[in-house]
């Protein structure tokens, strides 16, 4: 959808298809307020649709289509993260032990991967490199 672009009801656009068909689009563009290639728009989708004006107006000619992609959230719901002692932590909590439990078992598959192959050797970097990652001095 493109920047202003006006949304109207099934309503409006069912009587300005239905005005096409008696009136000039002058004419239906004044008493719907839409713009020339707006109605041109609606006919054609409507045509495609299966629309044939000697049928009765159905609401699949005029309705929107449907939208791919991710929906829109209606309002923003506080996030809560249940943990196995079943109380409920803050997001940064939960993160802070998800990145605790993480790192503990990145140590766990170092270990297993020093133990199985003798000839590699962990070295700990530099302490300038961890102040300077870790932002302090």
């Amino acid at each position: 959808m493109g920047m202003g672009k006006k949304q109207y009801s099934i309503a409006q656009r069912a009587q300005a298809l239905t005005l096409l068909e008696i009136k000039p689009v002058a004419e239906v563009m004044t008493r719907t307020g839409m713009g020339r290639q707006t109605l041109y728009d609606l006919k054609r989708k409507a045509i495609e649709r299966g629309y044939d004006a000697n049928k009765p107006l159905l609401d699949e000619y005029v309705v929107d289509a449907p939208r791919s992609g991710r929906p829109k959230n209606s309002e923003a719901v506080p996030l809560q993260v249940r943990v196995s002692d079943n109380k409920f932590r803050s997001p940064i909590r939960a993160s802070a032990e998800f990145n605790y439990f993480k790192n503990a078992q990145q140590q766990v598959v170092q270990q297993q991967i020093v133990m199985e192959n003798p000839q590699i050797e962990l070295v700990a970097p530099p302490a300038e490199w961890v102040a300077a990652t870790l932002g302090t001095n």
